[in-house]
């Protein structure tokens, strides 16, 4: 029988980082209609103060977002939201069809009204709700047909249409629009898959696909779009609507009382530009800067320390700090170490590491991982122990498999803040107890000819994706494995990856999870470190509502407007 979700209205938008406060637009909707208060938009007292190149509510009636990310520089507007919308607040303005609900994990309707799956997971039947963007304008199927043409063009995020019919030739330049996107009416729009997708719902929900009116690009080339002037005051069919800028320092948002949804909680919210993360969390300390993802776990704690309105919020995530392990039995200055190429060699090097130590450097936001998938999540393996150090065991497998103690392992990282030499001084220690000579470098500039020559044995580096199978990724990455392994990691990884994104049976999909872990811990071409959960500081004594969830998830997910309310 044919699946249907009915789905409930919900609201959606995702907000990241940036910028300041102004004063409003006379209480002017944009669509020429007044606030539904019918007072003006002015602040309490009528008056601002000009600061900060700006200027400075002198009321407490919005909310504070930094948003540094928000603002484009070649152009007095936003970045286009094919390419770099799912962190900025674009999301308040721009609509996406469905959203990631972090209270539920399930997917939600924004734009949709009701989504229709065939049986064999191969067409996504989409009903449009009855939406105006911010000119008054009707959200058609023919707009959101039009987003994804240009998303499948534009969007660094595209292949996630990869499955969609007639997507490839898009890509490759000989069509101009994916055929398996149609409008069937004015109100029903037609995806067309070539095979089923496990991960579909994530096109339908990625800032990147977010739904323009294709009315303002009338005439003009698909690669005129990203810098054109529609991005100076970009219109959606959000919550809220751009009611005063001043770039590069703020963008001031008001509610849209035409939003076809529950309406948001909070009549604004000041986008707010900063320098600087040390900007940003001195502002949240003032009490200047109400929400922020971005702030660091000790950095959020001393701020929560200054201001006890401060609310530090942890959320667990799939992201990873891990070493690639290059197998490829080679280095282009000949220094190579013969061990990597070695299984148990390699497992040896993981139970020398102390990751419980290395997580104390970050406090209660990291965990020690066994595999890749952060062991506090339902995707984790739970038949395979979590991690416990045994130095022993592992110079027993050293001197059992010859290694070559006299030889130092070669640890490579681009990261050049002071916790990653922080992190490679633990693991070197440890190497050491083993008997195990390690040295390490450090170069955020070259990073580029470091991967091509192979001049390391290990690389500390860094993951994060929605879905556990994703991670695995790193394991078929051929360019750390010899040519007789590549084979290999076809058959362990890159076709039960296959397997987990085709098929819709969520029992599989968890068996096929377990199994990439278990190959993991056999091969072991990426050593896990550890996962850190995402931080979320909340100014709760002015502002609640918003929802907490991880990095995972800060394109897609749904923060609730309607929940959002300014404390007296």
């Amino acid at each position: 029988m044919r699946r249907i979700l009915a789905l409930l209205l919900a609201l959606a938008c995702v907000i990241a980082l940036m910028a300041g406060c102004a004063p409003a637009d006379e209480g002017k909707q944009p669509d020429g209609s007044t606030d539904k208060s019918g007072d003006t938009a002015e602040t309490n007292s009528g008056e601002t103060n000009e600061t900060n190149e700006g200027t400075e509510e002198t009321d407490d009636d919005y909310v504070v977002f930094p948003a540094n990310y928000l603002f484009n520089s070649t152009q007095s507007g936003v970045t286009d939201t094919t390419y770099n919308g799912g962190q900025n607040g674009q999301n308040l303005i721009l609509e996406t069809l469905f959203a990631k609900d972090t209270d539920t994990m399930e997917y939600v309707p924004r734009l949709a009204k009701e989504l229709d799956i065939s049986d064999d997971g191969l067409v996504y039947t989409v009903t449009l709700n009855d939406a105006t963007f911010h000119d008054g304008s009707k959200v058609t199927a023919d707009d959101v047909v039009f987003s994804y043409n240009y998303a499948a063009k534009a969007s660094s995020n595209s292949s996630f249409l990869s499955t969609v019919v007639g997507y490839d030739e898009v890509a490759a330049g000989t069509a101009d629009s994916v055929s398996g996107i149609q409008a069937l009416d004015e109100k029903t729009v037609q995806f067309t898959l070539s095979t089923s997708d496990a991960t579909f719902m994530r096109p339908l929900s990625h800032s990147h696909f977010s739904i323009l009116p294709q009315a303002a690009f009338e005439g003009m080339d698909w690669a005129d779009i990203r810098t054109c002037d529609f991005w100076s005051h970009p219109i959606g069919s959000g919550p809220y609507y751009i009611s005063e800028t001043h770039y590069p320092d703020y963008i001031e948002l008001s509610r849209y009382d035409g939003y076809y949804g529950e309406p948001a909680g909070v009549e604004k919210v000041i986008l707010r530009y900063y320098t600087d993360m040390e900007s940003v969390n001195a502002a949240i300390a003032a009490g200047e800067v109400h929400w922020c993802r971005d702030t660091g776990y000790e950095d959020a704690i001393n701020i929560s320390n200054q201001n006890s309105d401060v609310e530090v919020i942890l959320s667990d995530s799939l992201y990873c700090r891990y070493l690639t392990v290059n197998a490829t039995g080679r280095a282009e200055d000949g220094q190579y170490h013969p061990g990597m190429t070695n299984a148990r060699v390699r497992q040896a090097l993981n139970m020398l590491i102390d990751k419980q130590a290395i997580c104390n450097l970050y406090g209660e936001s990291a965990t020690p991982l066994s595999t890749m998938v952060n062991p506090n999540v339902a995707d984790y393996n739970s038949d395979i122990p979590l991690f416990e150090r045994n130095v022993e065991k592992a110079v027993e497998i050293l001197e059992e498999e010859n290694f070559d103690f006299t030889m130092p392992v070669r640890l490579y990282t681009y990261y050049t803040d002071q916790v990653a030499v922080d992190v490679l001084d633990i693991i070197v220690q440890n190497f050491a107890d083993g008997g195990v000579e390690a040295e390490y470098y450090i170069d955020g500039s070259n990073g580029a000819y470091i991967f091509s020559a192979g001049n390391f044995d290990l690389m500390y580096g860094a993951y994060s994706v929605p879905f556990a199978s994703d991670l695995y990724d790193l394991y078929h990455d051929d360019r750390y494995v010899s040519e007789d392994m590549k084979p290999t990691l076809k058959e362990r990884y890159t076709d039960l990856q296959y397997q987990w994104k085709t098929t819709l049976d969520p029992v599989q999909q968890k068996a096929i999870v377990d199994q990439l872990q278990y190959n993991g811990m056999e091969d072991m071409l990426c050593i896990p470190l550890y996962t850190m959960s995402s931080v979320t500081v909340i100014n709760s004594g002015h502002f609640q509502g918003f929802p907490a969830h991880s990095t995972d998830w800060m394109s897609m997910y749904d923060p609730h407007t309607e929940r959002w309310q300014i404390l007296p």
